[in-house]
């Protein structure tokens, strides 16, 4: 397993143990569900990402992660709206890094 990810797989971890508290909120569950379900893709959708030589699969594989980074971060804007002392702040700016690192390995700059 290379550097990224490992880091991927750590960073749907880490979200889901922040998660886990939120889901005493009735008003937060559905989001925090949410949450989980696109941070657990990221973590199972990096796992084509081992080629050292970039090929199409590679890129259909990268974009995967990308959307569901960008499908965690806004679940994650949608909870730290409501709820903004969550541990989920620190996670929220990891997502950011990641969408930076992610998208920089494309061929054509998608908005962060």
């Amino acid at each position: 397993m290379n550097m990224l990810q490992t880091r991927l797989v750590q960073f749907a971890t880490e979200v889901f143990q922040s998660s886990v508290p939120l889901m005493t909120n009735k008003f937060l569950e559905p989001a925090v569900k949410k949450l989980v379900i696109a941070s657990s893709h990221v973590g199972a959708s990096n796992t084509e990402i081992v080629n050292d030589e970039p090929d199409d699969f590679f890129y259909i594989n990268l974009q995967s992660v990308i959307i569901d980074l960008q499908e965690t971060q806004y679940w994650m804007q949608t909870i730290l709206n409501v709820q903004p002392d969550s541990e989920l702040a620190e996670l929220e700016k990891e997502t950011k890094e990641l969408l930076r690192i992610t998208n920089a390995m494309r061929c054509e700059a998608i908005a962060v």
